[in-house]
């Protein structure tokens, strides 16, 4: 597993799904403040198994020196959940968009799970990114096809494995603070499946009007001044205490 740190200090964590890559965070991260890490690879690259992939990313955050904000899309959301839970210490808040664990999560893509598929499976996935397609970008759809090629097999216990996770059984055991932004033309993880466990634990949630299942991909600067305005509001929150 890989971490990619900007500015040389622990402050953000950006965690991405099953699918893509660090990529996703090109357009928007260095617009939030703070100092960065982003988890390199997609989901898929690191492991097939859900809880594996929380324990690997947990270890890495004991090492840190510092807790840190983590932010989450898709399966990362979820994965950022339960590092809230497992690490609290390590943890300050955390921030989610499209999340899984709030319902099975909607892919049609019976069709294209093969190697033969794959080149099929890379552009649907890249449609589903985006609820204008325009955005999804050529270059962007060629590496999401280089790491469905590479890492196959992984996503598919990946993606049974994240339609059997809660969300729910992880919010009631959190004690940092939670917040939500989604795209409210989120085909993949719909508003509509988490809305109602949200407001059972008092997660605040914004929606982004004309926006997908990865906002920070399609809707930069609109996800970017969310997490800054977190962020801001998180350090007044410790100032105040």
């Amino acid at each position: 597993m890989k971490l990619v740190n900007y500015r040389n200090e622990n402050s953000v964590l950006f965690i991405s799904g099953m699918f893509a890559g660090s990529w996703t965070w090109e357009k928007c991260h260095e617009k939030i403040i703070g100092n960065h890490i982003l988890l390199e690879e997609p989901l898929m690259g690191i492991s097939n198994n859900v809880e594996v992939l929380v324990d690997t990313i947990a270890n890495r955050l004991e090492e840190f020196s510092e807790p840190v904000t983590v932010v989450g899309n898709s399966l990362g959301g979820y994965v950022a959940l339960a590092l809230a839970e497992r690490v609290s210490h390590k943890v300050e808040q955390v921030l989610i968009s499209g999340s899984a664990g709030f319902s099975k999560i909607h892919l049609d893509i019976k069709d294209c799970l093969s190697r033969e598929g794959v080149p099929r499976l890379g552009d649907r996935l890249a449609k589903l990114i985006c609820y204008d397609n325009s955005k999804a970008l050529p270059e962007d759809k060629e590496r999401l096809i280089a790491d469905l090629t590479a890492h196959l097999r992984n996503m598919l216990g990946l993606f049974r494995g994240c339609n059997q996770v809660s969300a729910s059984d992880l919010l009631g055991k959190i004690h940092c603070p939670v917040r939500a932004l989604w795209g409210e033309h989120d085909i993949v993880s719909p508003f509509d499946d988490a809305k109602t466990t949200l407001e059972q634990f008092g997660v605040d949630c914004a929606l982004i009007p004309r926006c997908g299942h990865s906002p920070m991909y399609e809707t930069p600067e609109v996800f970017a001044e969310w997490v800054n305005q977190c962020l801001l509001d998180g350090r007044s929150f410790v100032q105040a205490a």
